[in-house]
């Protein structure tokens, strides 16, 4: 392993694992017509690009964002599969232990996501148009079910520093491991792997310890909308990396997204106030 891999992964860890915990706490704090919108905003997507872009080139950013869009619309199905294991388990657990069927749930939604995205690879998805087609139907189809799954409200923890010492350990941890694959593997794997939704998986994890499956139902309720601010950050990426770099391109990306996840916060917030007048 080079000293410059030893760098990635270390940057990783750091600010994957302390960006995500951050935001998995404020998700868990806000209303819950926001916390699906905050659990999509790009994490580990700005890493992956950034690093493949520092690696390689930014033209080579450019050019797996056709294979990262339906990558995404397979990251939006992930927390669908995921809170469904959890209300199958959630059934079945009288005899299992809370920590195996956490680790069950995570294992088989991991390995059902990387089933499907291996045609993105193996085929060497490239059409800009028939990805954005894939992800948007995955979307919708992805937002309807969640629809139809009832949830229960949050109630607001106070967390040791300890416990979100571990959740910044483990999430850190998972990233880097997502960073290390996406650099080490084909330009291919590298833009669906980005896709990877690792900090969404994470924060599950850490929600699912200690919460029931229907607490996890309304986290995740929003998450196929709030997964436009991931999709527009691949777009303008795959504009201003070549045009920029990878520091101005990657600051520049991040405009659009903040934009979209900020309308979509503001649409949610006035369609409940006028839902309760």
């Amino acid at each position: 392993m080079t000293q410059e891999m030893i760098i990635q992964l270390i940057t990783s860890f750091l600010i994957g694992g302390g960006l995500i915990t951050i935001l998995s706490l404020l998700a868990e704090k806000i209303p819950q017509r926001f916390s699906g919108i905050i659990l999509s905003l790009p994490s580990t997507i700005i890493l992956g690009y950034f690093f493949l872009g520092l690696g390689q080139s930014p033209q080579a950013v450019a050019a797996i964002v056709p294979a990262s869009i339906p990558a995404l619309g397979l990251a939006v199905l992930y927390p669908l599969i995921y809170v469904n294991l959890a209300g199958y388990f959630q059934t079945k657990q009288k005899n299992r232990r809370k920590g195996w069927v956490v680790f069950l749930c995570f294992i088989i939604s991991a390995i059902l996501w990387l089933i499907a995205a291996l045609p993105l690879v193996i085929f060497e998805h490239s059409h800009l148009l028939g990805g954005i087609i894939i992800y948007v139907m995955l979307a919708l189809i992805t937002h309807l079910f969640f629809h139809k799954l009832k949830g229960e409200k949050f109630i607001p923890r106070k967390y040791p520093f300890s416990s979100i010492l571990l959740r910044a350990l483990f999430v850190g941890l998972l990233i880097s491991i997502v960073t290390y694959l996406a650099e080490t593997m084909n330009p291919f794997w590298a833009g669906v792997i980005a896709m990877f939704p690792a900090g969404l998986a994470s924060t599950l994890i850490v929600m699912h310890w200690s919460n029931s499956a229907e607490h996890l139902f309304s986290a995740v309720k929003y998450v196929a909308i709030g997964s436009l601010s991931v999709f527009s950050y691949a777009i303008a990426a795959m504009i201003f990396f070549p045009l920029l770099g990878i520091y101005w391109g990657t600051l520049l990306s991040l405009i659009p997204s903040i934009i979209v996840a900020g309308s979509l916060a503001w649409i949610q917030n006035s369609r409940f106030n006028h839902s309760i007048e």
